[in-house]
């Protein structure tokens, strides 16, 4: 354990230097940027691809949402219809009894 700390900080001075070594060939630098600008642009395009193509899953996916949902609510308010003419019938059946006792009761009366 003793003759670990010097190793250590030995191997530490060695490394040292190499962590902050730079390249200074002009040439490589403006082909890795150049390369940086082509992947770059390559990569916009590409996200910009796959952004189109979320979009366009997306706006299909709410198209069957909206869709179902529309298809729901006509087969609510087709029901809601149902029900509507089905109590206007009742309430002019019971409205026709009516008539007709009130008429009976009178010709009964005299």
């Amino acid at each position: 354990m003793k003759n670990m700390k010097p190793l250590f900080t030995l191997f530490l001075l060695a490394v040292y230097p190499l962590l902050f070594a730079q390249n200074s060939n002009k040439e490589l630098d403006e082909k890795y940027r150049q390369l940086n600008r082509t992947s770059d642009s390559y990569a916009i395009r590409l996200e910009k691809h796959y952004d189109s193509l979320n979009m366009a899953n997306e706006m299909k996916r709410q198209n069957n949402n909206l869709n179902a949902f529309y298809a729901e609510y006509k087969k609510r308010e087709d029901k809601a219809k149902k029900q509507m003419w089905w109590r206007i019938g009742i309430g002019a059946a019971l409205l026709v009894l009516g008539i007709i006792g009130i008429t009976r009761r009178r010709k009964k009366t005299p």
